[in-house]
């Protein structure tokens, strides 16, 4: 294999002077934003969002120098439109208010003195506010996963014995994430095995197959055992293809449960009508 070690080429004078008018704009955006924007947090965003509409800027800049030609129309398909809706999905996860977004593309149609087309202008800020949208719709459901995740109940069994009760209608980041803390748990409880009961899941798709797996691996490599719950044939099938042992994979939390106190040492004995968990 060959390594091009020439220098890279110098930028061209067009460039350079695209970088400048890119410069220049991106500069009037943010003076204009900043006397838009009456709340301390949403001025606090400013100097993010100006690193957020560069790409914003470079797309509009070539349509107006190249692409444009007094034809309004071609603004319709052109990138900017994407780039837009991209910041304004920005501006979401970034936490500004709604009003705030809703000055984005006034201020950047400001910041360009006039050369975007008035129609064109509507249309950018129709599509940043739909990116706005999206992107609060999804940092709601974000933090509503984050939420589930951390309430998914973990309990101890037995001294050495511990469940953990995967419920709902998570995903996998949700999974990775809880996986993750209940291996911190299992290693400060000194435990032995696990129980993963997967009975009240709404689904189970590959990528929550993944993440399991990695919490079971990450539990293994603290000496834990790991016994999983409420696997049906089609889920037994799924979890097979990442790893899991058939031993390991049980239809009732009862027989989960047997399995993983034995590892432990444990039984369960029927005892004057109770079930109680006693040492060998």
């Amino acid at each position: 294999m060959q390594v091009d070690d020439r220098p890279p080429s110098a930028p061209s004078r067009a460039e350079l002077e695209a970088e400048k008018r890119a410069r220049d704009v991106i500069a009037r955006f943010a003076r204009e934003l900043g006397a838009r924007l009456p709340f301390s947090g949403d001025r606090e965003r400013i100097e993010e969002l100006e690193r957020e509409v560069r790409p914003a800027v470079a797309s509009l800049d070539l349509a107006l120098a190249v692409e444009v030609a007094g034809d309004e129309a071609s603004f319709a398909h052109h990138e900017g439109l994407a780039m837009i809706h991209l910041l304004g999905r920005r501006a979401a996860e970034l936490d500004v208010s709604p009003f705030a977004a809703a000055q984005l593309v006034p201020a950047l149609a400001a910041a360009f003195e006039g050369a975007l087309p008035a129609r064109f202008v509507s249309l950018l800020g129709a599509t940043c506010i739909e990116g706005f949208v999206r992107g609060r719709e999804e940092v709601v459901e974000g933090r509503a996963r984050r939420r589930a995740a951390e309430g998914l109940p973990s309990l101890r069994i037995a001294p050495t014995c511990q469940v953990l009760v995967l419920a709902g209608d998570v995903e996998a980041d949700a999974i990775e994430a809880r996986g993750q803390a209940f291996a911190r748990e299992l290693f400060a409880a000194e435990a032995a095995s696990a129980v993963l009961d997967l009975s009240r899941l709404v689904a189970l798709d590959r990528p929550m197959a993944g993440a399991l797996a990695e919490a079971v691996t990450s539990a293994r490599v603290i000496g834990v055992t790991c016994h999983l719950s409420g696997v049906d044939e089609a889920r037994r099938a799924l979890l097979g293809d990442f790893g899991f042992a058939p031993e390991q994979l049980h239809a009732r939390f009862d027989d989960a449960l047997r399995a993983a106190l034995d590892v432990a040492g444990l039984e369960v004995r029927p005892k004057g009508g109770l079930r109680r968990l006693l040492g060998r």
